[in-house]
């Protein structure tokens, strides 16, 4: 197999083109928004031309609208591939997908491609139908070797639901000419539908052979259609069917003669009388064996428009003529039928009562209680009867806002969809009553073409189309008299030209419109579904003052492209909720989901706008650096993704002047300062929109920005840096001298780093070694009599500091003497605000300067902890030379500080280990401040001296500097990658077993969760093993040299 053809399962599948055949241009133009953002979203390949296309006039029948489909499908890929005139040569080698979006839906104003849909029990979690009907389109595409699909032309109708009960069919092998897909289904069912008379299968395989098509036949007529294969069970024409590309050329070439050429936009503007052709009954079906000639061409097949519904004479001579041409052309091809035996068929009717809608909907969910909602924003919303689980509510592409004092209840078997409501705009709580369907409908106003929002409430057992004077007609579940005892006559509500048997709910103008949803009072017709009170009466006549209209008026003026805008919006506002939950209620999820979708379907902004709120309001009732630093790390994250992989790496440099004056905002870390920055921070992003590479670079100092407030959480920790005073100053000349161990770490490491250590918590068990028998990291202080500062290191560098100036670079990690510099001021022994000299404050404080050794007999970047350790050591002789007293657990504390003020980041388990001395378990919990606790872990002689035996400390000579792998692996953390989230709490929690195994002195355990701990280390650190290790290691492996 060629790895260059092989098609992803994870991506989209590569159709040449998708075209969407829709009632109106206007519904045209908004599909095809639709369709683009679909595809942005990753639905559709890149490389896919999406088409829509409206029919070429009203009704004109699953057949025009077909060859009307190929004909502008095979201009778009002609024109795409460069040649001049249509070449029906393009079908070859093409997939093509053409999908009919199906008459007027009640339950789905932007058609039957997009009604929504549960995600249980359908097509690879679909939300519509279109996504359901291309999942299962798509694994019936067969694909040779080198994985590519059979080309040709898939033709779906979006009139059914197709849901999968089990596993899916096997991909087949090959195709035909010709073939129907069909659905086994009960009789009773079948006999509304058009069914397959079919041969039994040919050969081995599980295709037949088709010997008629039928449509809407008794129960004895179609009897003989059933196949014992299938339990007793009709083969029902499922909607999609394929099309070699042969027959697509000799499609394409009919559509020129005529009559048949009425059936395209071609026809239609070459003035000639569109007819209405269908595509199983007057085209496919002459591809059946059992059908011949003469019956074909009269009619007898089936169904045919011009005979079934009375036109006019010409028209059926016109009709024959097109089923003869039809004839002549398609017989010699070969038409073959599969059986889908995983696929129900549940078929959305335009006269479908609401309580078969919800009944389909409830079929998708496994286990419907209560409510089930699709894309829809919910604040204090109850459910009216949570007990009863056979009568779930549905609630779709809507924003229900109640209030802790006004809440909204919704009864059972409700259907609510594309409803705005905020109780906020109510004088009270609102309950929207059981077996009620409550929808707001986008229109354009029948007599002005003005938007508007229809608010429609009718009960789920009524009879839309029965005549309101039948004795048992209700609306909202009632009889129509109940309605009429409220003072309303049917002339309110039907136009006088209206027969009593047109005078049904579906024809009745009960339904007000405002000029948007927001201005909607939905105790305006609430009141329907309630008794006769005076409350009614005083709703009856500000009803009866009100603009309205009919169920029929909606759906011949629904405004589908304001339908997907409000559906947008519900989008929008779910991920602006779902980004407060994950960042202020402690959540773990990620949301690059979220980012990606912002950018794809434009409300990137939106989301930058919300978290710029979110993190000012980190300032608000407490100052909360932590989370804050949260927020800006995800800032920066979407402004990467903003970028779509085209302005660089993200990791660079963050120090351009122009943010400068946001980031010392930032630092100052006094109350007020979170929200004064994150204004800053926006003015000055507001620059840096315009290119991918500026877009980067604002992810950067995004990052730094970040950092400093995670400086500034960390700093929090010097509560619990207890220094006391009154100790004896040393004479001038007498060194104060400390010397540590080096630390091995042997599980948890990354659980100690900010932010991870105080979002997740921290868990190390950690050793102290001593090197060659030595403890090979330390520093010594003395007093001197010249009043500046004098650092020596181990290399013999000298760095004389004679002014503050000369500690600036102190957050600079490779700045000569940055980490003694940052210890300086850590310790105040000296202070850049002060208003004093260098000379001045150390005369006045210690009336001396100091000079500071430090060294380290380990090799950099060796990542035994040694600058953490040396910050401590640094630390506890500065303090000790000035006279002060301080523990170690102060130290560890003191130390967390100083490496945020380095910018490297580090984390506290470094110093327990290089400080406290033995085999150590520290912790710190998921709070702020930081609070690490340390416990010396009890061990037998017998375990040590083995310890001892087994350990062996190896130099592999790869430096590093842990800023570096930082830097990644925090970025990882705050995205909440998967992969890394996943590790650090594995580490966490299994940092515990490894205590448990320590205290029993199981070295074989020990040894087995070490070997965990490295490969979990090496998940966040990529690199960390490098090749000489990998072999060292495999060599020891196969000689059972390691446990």
């Amino acid at each position: 197999m060629h790895a260059a053809k092989a098609v992803d399962s994870c991506r989209p599948f590569p159709w040449d083109a998708v075209v969407v055949t829709c009632a109106t241009a206007p519904d045209a133009l908004a599909v095809r928004q639709e369709l683009i953002r679909l595809q942005k979203g990753g639905v559709f390949a890149e490389h896919t031309g999406l088409i829509t296309i409206e029919d070429p006039k009203v009704a004109i029948g699953s057949g025009g609208a077909t060859l009307n489909a190929l004909l502008v499908a095979a201009e778009h890929l002609s024109a795409k591939r460069g040649f001049m005139v249509l070449n029906s040569d393009v079908f070859n080698g093409s997939n093509i997908l053409v999908l009919h979006n199906g008459r007027s839906y009640p339950y789905g104003p932007c058609g039957k491609a997009f009604v929504p849909i549960p995600c249980d029990n359908v097509a690879s979690k679909a939300s519509t139908n279109l996504e359901n009907l291309l999942s299962v389109v798509e694994a019936l595409v067969p694909k040779n070797q080198s994985c590519c699909s059979s080309s040709g032309v898939w033709i779906c109708s979006c009139d059914a639901l197709l849901r999968r009960v089990f596993s899916e069919n096997g991909r087949l092998s090959e195709l035909a000419d010709c073939v129907l897909f069909a659905v086994p289904c009960e009789p009773q069912y079948a006999k509304d539908h058009g069914v397959l008379h079919l041969n039994a299968p040919t050969s081995s395989t599980s295709r037949y052979v088709v010997r008629d098509i039928k449509y809407r036949k008794s129960l004895e007529d179609i009897d003989h259609c059933k196949l014992p294969e299938l339990s007793g069970r009709i083969p029902v024409v499922s909607g999609i069917v394929y099309l070699s590309p042969s027959i697509c050329e000799c499609l394409l070439s009919l559509q020129s003669r005529a009559p048949i050429d009425s059936c395209t936009y071609l026809g239609l503007d070459s003035g000639t009388h569109a007819l209405q052709v269908s595509l199983f009954f007057d085209i496919l079906a002459a591809m059946a064996k059992d059908i011949s000639a003469d019956a074909f061409a009269a009619g007898e097949c089936g169904k045919t428009y011009g005979i079934h519904r009375s036109q006019k004479e010409h028209l059926t001579e016109a009709m024959s003529k097109v089923r003869r041409m039809v004839w002549k052309d398609l017989r010699k091809y070969k038409m073959e039928a599969v059986v889908l035996r995983n696929i129900e068929h549940l078929y959305w009717s335009e006269h479908l009562p609401s309580l078969r809608h919800l009944e389909i909907l409830n079929l998708c969910v496994s286990r419907a209680s209560g409510l089930v909602t699709i894309n829809a924003f919910l604040h204090s919303v109850e459910i009216g009867c949570k007990t009863d689980s056979s009568r779930p509510s549905f609630i779709e592409n809507s924003i229900l806002k109640g209030t802790n004092q006004k809440t909204i209840t919704i009864g059972c078997g409700t259907f609510v969809s594309g409803v705005f409501l905020d109780t906020n705009n109510s004088v009270s709580s609102v309950v929207v009553p059981s077996d009620a369907i409550l929808m707001h409908t986008r229109i354009k106003r029948p007599h002005d073409g003005s938007s508007a929002t229809a608010v429609v409430l009718f009960g789920t057992r009524d009879d839309p189309n029965v005549p309101f004077s039948t004795p048992n007609a209700t609306f909202c579940n009632k009889l129509w008299m109940m309605f009429f005892e409220n003072g309303i006559v049917d002339s309110d509500i039907w136009d006088a030209c209206l027969t009593d048997n047109d005078k049904t709910l579906f024809t009745a103008k009960l339904f007000p419109v405002y000029s948007n949803a927001a201005d909607s009072e939905i105790c305006d017709i609430l009141w329907f579904a309630n008794g006769n009170t005076d409350k009614t009466l005083k709703n009856v006549k500000k009803y009866l003052l009100l603009s309205r209209v009919s169920l029929k008026d909606i759906l011949m003026n629904t405004d589908v492209a304001s339908e997907f805008a409000f559906r947008h919006e519900v989008t929008i506002c779910l991920a602006i909720r779902e980004i407060r939950s994950v960042l202020f209620e402690g959540g773990h999820g990620s949301l690059t989901q979220i980012f990606a979708r912002g950018v794809s379907e434009n409300f990137a902004n939106r989301l930058l706008d919300t978290l710029d709120t979110m993190a000012m309001e980190c300032d608000d009732d407490r100052w909360d650096p932590g989370t804050a630093a949260r927020i800006l790390a995800n800032i920066a994250d979407l402004l990467g993704c903003m970028a779509a992989n085209e302005g660089g790496l993200r990791s660079g440099p963050a120090a351009n002047k122009d943010w400068s004056d946001a980031f010392g905002i930032l630092e100052t870390g006094e109350l007020g300062s979170i929200r004064k920055g994150v204004v800053a921070l926006r003015e000055q992003r507001r620059n840096w929109m315009h290119s991918p590479q500026h877009l980067v670079r604002a992810a950067r100092h995004y990052d730094g920005a970040a950092q400093i407030l995670v400086r500034n959480a960390v700093s929090i920790a010097n509560k619990f840096v207890a220094v006391i005073s009154g100790g004896t100053l040393p004479s001038i000349g007498e060194w104060v001298i400390c010397e540590c161990p080096a630390r091995v770490d042997l599980f948890g490491g990354w659980t100690d780093t900010p932010p991870i250590c105080y979002e997740l918590g921290g868990s190390v068990v950690n050793a102290s070694i001593l090197l060659d028998g030595k403890r090979p990291i330390g520093a010594k202080v003395r007093r001197t009599a010249t009043f500046d500062i004098l650092l020596i290191s181990d290399d013999g560098c000298q760095l004389c500091i004679k002014q503050l100036n000369d500690l600036l670079d102190y957050n600079q990690p490779s700045a000569p003497g940055a980490l003694v510099k940052a210890c300086l001021l850590c310790t105040n022994i000296v202070k850049l605000s002060l208003g004093k000299t260098l000379a001045e404050q150390l005369q006045d404080r210690f009336g001396s300067g100091f000079e500071i050794h430090t060294w380290s007999n380990l090799p950099r970047g060796s990542g035994l902890g040694t600058s953490s350790i040396l910050a401590g050591a640094i630390l506890a002789s500065l303090w000790f030379a000035f006279g002060m007293n301080v523990d170690r657990l102060s130290i560890i504390h003191a130390v967390l500080c100083v490496e945020q003020m380095l910018t490297t980041g580090g984390g506290w388990q470094d110093q327990v280990g290089g400080l406290m001395g033995g085999v150590l378990h520290a912790t710190s919990r998921p709070v702020l401040p930081v609070n690490v606790v340390v416990r010396r872990l009890l061990l037998s002689d017998e375990l040590v001296s083995r310890l001892r035996r087994h350990l062996l400390l190896v130099y592999t000579g790869k430096v590093r500097l842990a800023k570096n792998l930082l830097q990644n692996v925090v970025r990882n953390w705050y995205a909440r990658d998967t992969e890394v989230y996943s590790t650090f709490l594995t580490l966490y929690r299994q940092s515990f077993e490894f205590v448990g195994a320590f205290t029993k002195g199981d070295l074989e355990e020990i040894g087995r969760l070490m070997n965990i701990y490295w490969e979990l280390k090496k998940v966040l650190a990529p690199g960390a093993e490098p090749a000489l290790v990998y072999s060292m290691m495999q060599e020891l492996r196969d000689r059972k040299s390691v446990v």
